[in-house]
């Protein structure tokens, strides 16, 4: 492992050393740099932001993007806390999605859908760009099912200001926010709450399960399903097991080099000063500046096509990032750990056993850690599921366990880690 990449174990390599926020960032400043694009009016908001939790518009989605199980789909613009400095007001959008049929009583059970990483460019918020094929099948199980569906952007996706990507503030404040901007304006989303995740929306799920009890106490969340979890732990608690970097694992994969652009592009959001040749060589520019427009899809495959290995694209020991990356262990203690795993509700956390990106060990000491603190938590290992399949691979788990949380019945922590891994 590289100089550079030291203690790095997250999806997105080294993103987890660059969350962090400033206050200078607090304010939504339009930044292209950063991905900020007009979208249209419908993003824009010029009016002094409400407290949190405010439906500010909505419109209908486009008939294209309305998910096929669907029998509403709008997109909406709500308000916010910004997760950077954990206090100033900021809007951000979603998506609601109503499925067909009578509303039950009590009104429609809801996922709080929280979506993998897409991009830092405002073009990829899934309300403006909509989701992939693999994305609209797992949410259509969910609408056929009778479950509702609020589906947060996160902050500075689609709307001004930077996307701070792996930030735990920001993105439990967008998914918690999210469902109480909709409930203000569809109503018949009063049954109880599921927050469900996969990647970095696996991380917005424990993450909004981590701070419901303090920032949103009047929303009773029913469960959470998180699976793909970028995980950390506090300094306190000790290493977690399995240190590798997901970009190292890949090999001589070209596309790897998206962990490294990512990483940068956060970096600037922190320090404007860091220049782009402290960290890419010439060739790389190119695809660094296509990620300020584009998705990682597309920045993917123009990497592919550029046919080079990553340790041929990067300057390993540049004084002003080395200089960064040495404020790691304060940035990672405030802005991606959880603050608690003492939930009030229970958990489950499917693991994909041939996740590269998030090793089984890694989210079996999630496990152990939540179940530790007092929370009901159920586990289960898929045989051959890598890190883009495990969430398919669970849903006729998931669907089980959010039925059982309905009725009540009992979810309690497995006696010990072989329990966990029966391969499904």
């Amino acid at each position: 492992m590289s100089d550079f990449y030291p203690r790095c174990r997250t999806l997105l390599g080294c993103v987890a050393l660059l969350l962090s926020g400033s206050p200078s960032y607090a304010t939504q400043v339009f930044d292209a740099r950063q991905g900020d694009m007009e979208l249209s009016p419908f993003y824009a908001w010029s009016a002094r932001v409400p407290a949190h939790g405010a439906l500010l518009r909505h419109q209908p989605l486009p008939a294209s993007q309305v998910l096929q199980n669907a029998l509403i789909g709008e997109r909406i613009l709500y308000s916010s806390t910004d997760g950077l400095d954990g206090q100033s007001r900021i809007y951000a959008s979603a998506q609601v999605f109503i499925p067909r049929g009578q509303v039950p009583a009590g009104g429609w059970p809801t996922l709080i859908w929280g979506h993998g990483a897409k991009g830092l460019a405002d073009v990829c918020a899934p309300s403006w760009a909509g989701y992939s094929q693999k994305d609209q099948q797992y949410l259509n199980q969910w609408l056929a099912s009778g479950f509702a569906i609020v589906a947060s952007d996160y902050q500075g996706l689609g709307v001004t200001g930077p996307h701070p990507l792996m930030n735990v503030p920001a993105l439990a404040f967008s998914m918690l926010d999210a469902v109480l901007g909709a409930r203000s304006g569809f109503p018949a989303l009063s049954g109880p709450l599921f927050l469900v995740g996969h990647s970095q929306g696996g991380t917005a799920a424990i993450a909004a399960a981590s701070y419901a009890s303090s920032y949103t106490p009047d929303l009773q969340i029913a469960g959470v399903v998180a699976s793909g979890i970028v995980f950390q732990r506090h300094r306190h608690a000790g290493p977690l097991p399995d240190d590798r970097d997901p970009a190292d694992s890949e090999g001589g994969d070209p596309s790897s080099i998206r962990y490294d652009l990512l990483n940068f592009m956060v970096a600037q959001q922190l320090e404007p000063e860091l220049m782009d040749e402290d960290r890419f060589k010439p060739d790389a520019i190119p695809l660094l500046n296509r990620l300020r427009t584009a998705c990682t899809a597309d920045v993917i495959t123009d990497a592919i096509a550029l046919g080079r290995p990553r340790s041929q694209l990067l300057v390993m020991h540049a004084e002003r990032y080395q200089a960064f990356l040495r404020k790691r262990p304060e940035l990672i203690e405030r802005y991606q750990t959880f603050p608690r795993l003492d939930f009030a509700f229970p958990a489950f956390i499917p693991i994909g056993a041939s996740d590269l990106a998030l090793p089984a060990s890694n989210q079996l000491q999630l496990v152990k850690d939540i179940c530790d603190a007092g929370t009901h938590a159920e586990s289960r290992i898929y045989a051959g599921a890598g890190h883009g399949d495990t969430a398919a691979r669970s849903f006729d788990d998931a669907i089980a366990f959010a039925r059982r949380v309905q009725r009540h019945t009992a979810v309690a922590c497995p006696r010990d880690q072989a329990t966990a891994q029966g391969d499904h």
